[in-house]
């Protein structure tokens, strides 16, 4: 069990993006000022999402200390940085695996003759399936999840607005053993921006995803439905009207500042929609 005070203190340096030396009894009262208002943001977080009736929307966790911690639904475990860098590399068989699938089920008439996307963004799509396949450790879902994304993506762009992006409707009828009951969420920040095809040719730096541990259609739509509140709210409190500064900042954060941020907006989503 992590210590809760002592974990705000190394996690306050880490979003902060450095550390507080206590060399004075005055610092070390604003620290402890400091930690005290942190705790009470985590604790209405808390109380937000205990009062809730939709918890089912951000999944079960598994033990409410991820919630005491500001940590649910989104953990920095499932936080993935996907850099200009780290892109590099990328095995070609892989992304050749899935643009023949892709081309194979166009050809049997299962689904219908799309616009072809364009190659930055059909690689970010297989790198994020291969991300979450790998880490629930079902690569056997690997092509098929890959080829189900870039269909419905060549359908019409989920870039929302503002450099969001949305990755669903991938999954069909298999089972998942996902981290938590019901859902998942998975958030992938690109601080480099990637070509999404945005209806507003605007690059994309933040984008959402789920998994579920099966197919369960209303649920699914309530899900997609809260992302899309959380990222309207978020794009209401940017400033100067620069709406995609948001992503932008974002991508920015290290993976706990990240975490901590969009759960306590999500957890306000539910407030705001109970009312």
């Amino acid at each position: 069990m992590i210590n809760r005070r002592r974990f705000l203190h190394t996690s306050l340096g880490v979003g902060l993006g450095g550390s507080i030396a206590l060399t004075s009894t005055a610092e070390s009262i604003g620290c402890q000022a400091m930690s005290a208002s942190l705790d009470a943001r985590v604790g209405e977080y808390e109380r937000l999402l205990a009062a809730s009736r939709r918890l089912d929307c951000l999944g079960i966790p598994r033990s409410w200390s991820q919630v005491r911690q500001g940590f649910h639904p989104l953990t920095p475990e499932r936080i993935v940085v996907l850099s200009r860098r780290n892109a590099t590399g990328f095995p070609d068989a892989a992304l050749q695996q899935v643009r023949e699938r892709v081309e194979e089920r166009k050809a049997h008439g299962q689904e219908s003759p799309t616009l072809r996307m364009r190659n930055e963004k059909f690689t970010l799509l297989v790198q994020v399936i291969a991300r979450l396949t790998a880490l629930y450790h079902r690569q056997d879902l690997f092509v098929d999840w890959a080829s189900q994304l870039v269909l419905r993506e060549e359908l019409g762009s989920t870039c929302l607005r503002s450099g969001f992006g949305l990755v669903h409707q991938f999954q069909r009828t298999e089972t998942v053993q996902i981290q938590n009951s019901l859902v998942d969420w998975w958030l992938f920040l690109l601080p480099d921006g990637a070509d999404f095809e945005s209806w507003d040719d605007k690059p994309a730096y933040t984008v959402v995803a789920h998994v579920f541990d099966y197919r369960r259609p209303e649920l699914q739509l309530q899900v997609w439905s809260l992302t899309g509140q959380l990222l309207k709210r978020l794009c209401l409190a940017a400033e100067h009207d620069d709406a995609g500064s948001v992503s932008r900042q974002l991508a920015g954060m290290d993976r706990i500042s990240a975490a901590w941020h969009l759960n306590r907006e999500l957890a306000f989503c539910l407030r705001d929609d109970a009312v």
